[in-house]
């Protein structure tokens, strides 16, 4: 039964490669990984003769319609004694060729080889760009920090500022651990321990994502200790007696209303905390 785009699109992975076919040798196979593979088997010199199998690429990058026209050019290169396997190889046209024979090999060398290597590196290229530092920080902002955040603006401040002008060209699984300490270092040398420290846990959590989306298996950020980088400090104050003294003066010394001067000198009294 010939193939169809929806049964294309609906083909789910198994624990095993498997196939379908689509008739004149022409078959997707469908490997365990999710990969849908355009293959074909034909025969050079008839039914006796060696089987070879040849495959164009993957699906969608090539689509049913484009598949269907590969195997028609390479069924009648079969049958002109020519092997396509041989010229996708890069094998020479042979020199005994017939001038038409010769012609639809140049043909087929040009359509489904030079632009099919094209086609690759293209494709390739794409999915560099997209597993980049910035590009997968750009990604994890947009899909993971803004909806959990209500404030996302110190993540964004933090990648924008230090980690995408640092290592936003690299590929995200070619950072290192110095990369990361190279980062955090620059901070504290302009005085910023802690938001060296920050930054080190805004990479951590982006590193965590990646692995979880298997663009890496290492977290750089995370085998990087948090106290070799700085310690973390309480934003709480404690104020000293000499302290508390002066502000019980000048809450008794300001305009406001005697009411208002017991209150605080009353929570002063009760250490009332904040939360």
């Amino acid at each position: 039964m010939a193939l169809s785009d929806t049964k294309l699109r609906t083909l789910k992975a198994g624990d095993k490669t498997f196939s379908e076919s689509d008739g004149g040798g022409l078959f997707v196979e469908v490997l365990p990984g999710g990969a849908k593979v355009w293959r074909m088997r034909y025969r050079i010199g008839g039914l006796g003769a060696k089987q070879e199998k040849i495959t164009l690429g993957n699906y969608p990058t090539y689509s049913l319609a484009e598949a269907r026209s590969w195997r028609d050019d390479c069924k009648i290169l079969a049958g002109r004694g020519l092997s396509p396997m041989a010229l996708r190889r890069g094998d020479a046209i042979p020199e005994d060729a017939a001038p038409a024979v010769k012609e639809l090999a140049q043909a087929f060398i040009r359509e489904w080889c030079l632009k099919t290597r094209e086609k690759v590196r293209i494709k390739e290229e794409a999915a560099r760009e997209a597993d980049t530092v910035e590009a997968f920080a750009r990604r994890w902002y947009a899909e993971i920090v803004e909806p959990a955040n209500s404030n996302p603006r110190n993540v964004k401040r933090v990648l924008d500022k230090d980690v995408i002008p640092a290592i936003g060209a690299k590929q995200i699984a070619d950072v290192t651990v110095t990369d990361i300490l190279v980062i955090t270092d620059r901070i504290k040398n302009r005085g910023a321990d802690q938001m060296a420290l920050q930054t080190r846990n805004v990479l951590k959590r982006l590193f965590a994502y990646a692995i979880a989306r298997e663009k890496t298996q290492f977290n750089p950020a995370a085998a990087i200790e948090a106290k070799f980088i700085a310690s973390a400090k309480s934003r709480d104050v404690a104020l000293s007696s000499e302290e508390v003294g002066k502000l019980l003066r000048a809450i008794y010394q300001s305009s406001m209303k005697r009411t208002h001067k017991l209150a605080l000198h009353l929570l002063i009294l009760c250490m009332v905390r904040k939360s």
